[in-house]
């Protein structure tokens, strides 16, 4: 059930019968892979949804970028290149090698390089879990509406940590306009 609190709020689900919500507890069952939503292994490509608009992945990307730099910089005195103009990024392939120039990648020791790309993984994979959480939602909120007495869109998120709830520091990132 914890999936479902960062859906919707408890307050919503107190409306629905107990049909709804065992159908939203077998939809998660049968449909939710958590190996999709939390990444381990090491991943630096973008994954992207037509639930998410353009904007929202350029912003991502932005912030990627930032990262990726920052550590660049707490591993190597010297700063990369600056303002190496990004892109356009081919999001299917790693984003590893499309931050950096290969002088800049050559700089760092293989240990190093390892970090960097440690750090972008974590960073795609945070977004990744929000575009693969995005799905599920859109398929839940159509299970939620046909069992909710007036038909309604489900609230906001229970759980602050929800990039769905108004207070994660998530949801600023990716809901505004």
């Amino acid at each position: 059930m914890s999936l479902i609190f960062q859906l919707f709020r408890a307050d919503y689900l107190a409306q629905l019968d107990p049909a709804a919500l065992a159908a939203l507890r077998q939809y998660v069952r049968q449909n939710f892979d958590v190996k999709q939503f939390v990444d381990v292994t090491r991943n630096t490509t973008l994954r992207t949804s037509q639930l998410v608009n353009q904007m929202v992945i350029d912003q991502v990307i932005e912030k990627i970028r930032q990262r990726a730099r920052e550590v660049f910089q707490q591993l190597e005195s010297q700063p990369p290149a600056p303002n190496i103009a990004p892109g356009p990024f081919t999001l299917a392939q790693p984003l590893f090698g499309q931050l950096f120039s290969a002088g800049d990648l050559n700089r760092l020791t293989s240990r190093q390089q390892d970090i960097l790309e440690t750090a972008i993984t974590c960073e795609i994979a945070n977004f990744n879990s929000y575009v693969y959480l995005l799905t599920v939602k859109n398929a839940m909120d159509a299970i939620a509406m046909r069992y909710h007495p007036t038909g309604a869109r489900p609230s906001n998120a229970d759980t602050a940590y929800s990039p769905f709830n108004p207070g994660s520091p998530l949801y600023a990132l990716y809901n505004n306009p």
